[in-house]
């Protein structure tokens, strides 16, 4: 998809390239009009971002560029992501995501190493470039944010996509999804 593929009001089902939300996702970080990438999303996934890591990378090597992260629950590592999973039966999330991101680096995949790595890059700092916020901030609230949004902002223009991708491998790449 290059930048004169992406047209408004196009309907993103995930059925073949070019209405797949990955490529929508890239087609978003590449354009060099947009500073800022927001999300909402219920759920987020190290094998997500990996679909659009160089956009992200290259996206957050740019000047002042930021990404602002709302998920609805914490993040899942699951046992398939694991190269060596150590525990078999253990909870989810709070087993695997809470570790100290470099020590989760060192247990996954090879594939998903440079993901991690970029999280490191770039999350830490008083003013990170990559924001990431659990919603709802308070843990005894059971209110579960289930929206996906994806707004990408600029000077003179913006761009959102609304519907019903995560932010996860398969909300971007394989589930049937409606956004538009």
């Amino acid at each position: 998809m290059n930048n004169n593929s992406f047209h408004r009001n196009t309907l993103i089902d995930n059925s073949e390239q070019g209405v797949c939300m990955r490529d929508v996702l890239k087609h978003l970080l590449i354009n060099p009009t947009f500073h800022t990438l927001k999300i909402a999303t219920g759920f987020w996934d190290i094998p997500g971002m990996a679909e659009v890591e160089d956009e992200l990378k290259s996206f957050l090597e740019r000047e002042g560029t930021n990404i602002q992260l709302l998920i609805g629950k914490d993040p899942m590592v699951r046992v398939a992501q694991l190269e060596e999973p150590k525990y078999k039966n253990k909870e989810f999330p709070a087993d695997f995501i809470r570790v100290d991101l470099e020590e989760l680096s060192n247990d996954l995949k090879p594939e998903y190493k440079e993901v991690i790595q970029l999280l490191l890059d770039y999350c830490q700092g008083d003013n990170p470039k990559f924001q990431i916020h659990i919603y709802p901030k308070d843990a005894s609230d059971y209110t579960f944010l289930h929206a996906k949004c994806y707004i990408a902002v600029g000077e003179e223009d913006s761009r959102g996509v609304v519907g019903s991708s995560n932010f996860t491998q398969k909300g971007l790449t394989e589930n049937a999804e409606l956004n538009y």
